[in-house]
C-alpha cells in the first residue's frame, strides 16, 4: 500500500494496482494498511482507503505524524520549539515539549525518538515515552542533522559526514558504529540494515560485517521500507510518476 497527498494505491503482488482517491494532504503517516491524516482541525484515519473517521478534534495543524497499531504522535513547531502530541479521549494531549526544531521522529511501542536541532547548528537525539512524557537526550552534537531515523530493537542512523550507519540502544545509553565508509541514505531496519544508495541496496548485518549487495539495478530512492521479509522502496519515474519496487530478502545473515 502507498500513499500520497492526493490517495491511496493498493498494489497487491499479482494483480492489477488499485488507485483510491482520497485527499490526506500533508503531513500524513502510513503504517501498515492504516494512514492516518489531518483536515479542518481533526485527525483523521483510514483502513485501505475505506472512508476516514476522527480520531481527534481541535487538533492545531501538525508538521509530523507518525503511527502504529496503538499510538498516534504528532508535533507542533513553532518559534519558541516543539510540542509533542497524542490522543486522550478523541482530545490532543501534550507529551512534551522541547526549545529547539524536529523534522524526524519515529516511533517505537510507547516510545518516540527524534533529532532535536538548535539553532546555533546542533543536534541531539531524544526520546520520551508517551505515557510519562519525561524526554532524555544524548549529548549535543555539531554538523549537519542525521534525515533518516530507524527503530527496530536498536536505533539506527546514517551520519552523512563521517560516512556512518550508527547504533544506538533503545534506552539511549550506548552508541557505537555499525559501518563506515558507505552511504546508506535511505535506510530501514528491521533484523537488519538495508541501506539505499546510487545504483542500488545493499544490507548490513547487525552484527557487523561486510555489506551485502541486494539490488545492483535500482534507481535513485527516495523512500525505503521494510517488514523483515521483503524490502520496498520508491523512486521518481518520470513526471507526476513513482514507481514502487519490491524485493523478498534472503535470510539473515
Amino acid at each position: 500500500m502507498l500513499a500520497t497527498p492526493r490517495g491511496i494505491q493498493l498494489a497487491p503482488r499479482d494483480g492489477a494496482v488499485t488507485a483510491i482517491p482520497i485527499e490526506l494532504g500533508e503531513p500524513f503517516a502510513l503504517h501498515g494498511a492504516t494512514v492516518v491524516f489531518y483536515r479542518e482541525q481533526q485527525l483523521w484515519q483510514s483502513l485501505r482507503g475505506a472512508t476516514p473517521t476522527a480520531i481527534a478534534s481541535g487538533v492545531v495543524e501538525p508538521a509530523l505524524i507518525v503511527h502504529d497499531r496503538a499510538q498516534v504522535v504528532w508535533i507542533q513547531n513553532d518559534p519558541k520549539g516543539t510540542r509533542f502530541m497524542t490522543v486522550r479521549g478523541g482530545k490532543p494531549h501534550s507529551i512534551t515539549w522541547v526549545e529547539g526544531r524536529v523534522d524526524t521522529m519515529v516511533l517505537s511501542g510507547d516510545q518516540v525518538f527524534f533529532f532535536e536541532q538548535a539553532a546555533e547548528g546542533r543536534w541531539r537525539l531524544g526520546g520520551v515515552t508517551v505515557e510519562d512524557g519525561a524526554p532524555v537526550f544524548r549529548d549535543w552534537q555539531s554538523g549537519r542533522v542525521p534525515s533518516t531515523l530507524a527503530a527496530a530493537r536498536d536505533l539506527f542512523y546514517y551520519d552523512g559526514p563521517s560516512r556512518s550507519v550508527r547504533r544506538v540502544s533503545a534506552d539511549l545509553a550506548q552508541e557505537d558504529v555499525l559501518a563506515t565508509g558507505i552511504i546508506c541514505s535511505p535506510l530501514a531496519a528491521k533484523d537488519r540494515v538495508t541501506c539505499a544508495r546510487v545504483g542500488g541496496l545493499y544490507e548490513l548485518p547487525l552484527q557487523g560485517g561486510a555489506p551485502k549487495a541486494l539490488s545492483e539495478q535500482a534507481p535513485l530512492i527516495s523512500a525505503l521500507a521494510t517488514n523483515g521479509q521483503e524490502v520496498a522502496w520508491l523512486s521518481d519515474s518520470g513526471r507526476d510518476r513513482l514507481r514502487v519496487q519490491r524485493l523478498v530478502l534472503p535470510p539473515p545473515r
